[in-house]
């Protein structure tokens, strides 16, 4: 009868308190798909649910929210799983400082407009994305100062400033911070798992200023990234980043750097005698019998950047354009099929 005159509430009935109750007829479903079959045939109980907790005074999508925190409450693993595959953002913690880091670096992303960024999630979220902005400049490049300088350039007689940092110790210092983040540090296990460090080196110029970063990737014993960390090594204030301004600022000191992180070959995972972790070039003038070593991960240093980066950085002036690689041949020399092979471009050429 209820079925046939489901709007005549022959299933209602009072408690001695007055509350009015309601009794609904619910169908088992033996899986997914009949779960759904049962909710298109049967709406009477599923989408009458929220209107049914609440008093008829009150909003049905008050009860439908009252049941969903409920549900978030008792199936918390099986909710945030709906919402993600729904496309619902669930955020279960802040985006810590080390990937905060390397997000706004890789991105390039000024301080102001960080913080623009930062407002307009907050405000359509509900809730701060990233640890606060004192951790994040704590962490990595801020602990390394920058190594100041400038000169005057002979076409426009304006003074450039730049700016470095020595990469091998930004590496151990951003490592060692890297471990302490992600609270690792006292875990010789999870330290072993980490085998082999890629240093990338790049650099690109834009909106009056160029800049060069180095990309820090830890791999695992398959060669697979554990993670990675991208951090800003050179900076120059100059309206073009021609072969002369990068060798008057950035190129010397970077050179030497990168020379210092070939010539270790690793960083060593060193263990203090009163427990804490520290990082460290590996230097043979060191006594090894006298460090507690966890792991030495050996490191490869690869350079990035387009072809003007390439040229200049080869000391290839003005060959950024139709100049083979590899040799010092013009496109009208390399272009015939049977052209005779140039001599290879080695550092003496730069």
């Amino acid at each position: 009868m209820s079925c046939l005159y489901p709007g005549h509430g022959l299933l209602s009935y009072q408690t001695h308190r007055g509350t009015s109750c309601e009794l609904v007829k619910v169908t088992r479903s033996k899986n997914k798909e009949s779960f759904v079959t049962n909710v298109r045939r049967h709406q009477s109980w599923l989408h009458r649910l929220p209107s049914l907790v609440v008093t008829e005074s009150l909003d049905p999508a008050v009860g439908a929210s009252w049941i969903l925190k409920h549900l978030a409450m008792n199936y918390k693993d099986e909710f945030v799983h709906v919402c993600r595959k729904m496309g619902y953002p669930i955020f279960l913690k802040k985006m810590d400082a080390a990937t905060a880091c390397a997000m706004w670096q890789e991105a390039n992303v000024s301080r102001k407009s960080q913080r623009t960024i930062l407002r307009y999630l907050a405000a359509e979220y509900g809730c701060r994305l990233v640890v606060p902005e004192a951790e994040v400049d704590a962490f990595g490049q801020d602990h390394v100062p920058p190594v100041t300088g400038s000169f005057e350039d002979p076409v426009t007689r304006k003074t450039i400033h730049f700016w470095t940092k020595p990469i091998a110790k930004l590496l151990e210092v951003s490592v060692s911070t890297y471990v302490r983040e992600k609270s690792i540090a006292a875990d010789d296990s999870a330290l072993g798992m980490l085998k082999s460090i890629d240093v990338v080196l790049g650099g690109d110029h834009g909106q009056g200023k160029f800049r060069s970063v180095i990309k820090i990737i830890l791999r695992d014993d398959d060669g697979k990234q554990v993670d990675s960390m991208v951090m800003k090594v050179g900076h120059i204030d100059c309206v073009k980043d021609t072969y002369d301004i990068l060798k008057s600022s950035v190129a010397g000191p970077l050179n030497e750097s990168i020379e210092e992180v070939v010539k270790s070959g690793a960083l060593q995972l060193i263990r203090e005698q009163d427990g804490n972790l520290s990082c460290s070039m590996k230097n043979d003038d060191d006594d090894q019998s006298l460090l507690t070593i966890i792991t030495n991960l050996p490191i490869r240093v690869f350079v990035t950047g387009d072809l003007a980066y390439f040229a200049a950085i080869l000391g290839k002036v003005n060959m950024a354009g139709d100049w083979c690689t590899w040799c010092g041949l013009s496109a009208k020399e390399w272009s015939p099929t049977d052209h005779d092979k140039g001599e290879l471009w080695q550092s003496k050429d730069s």
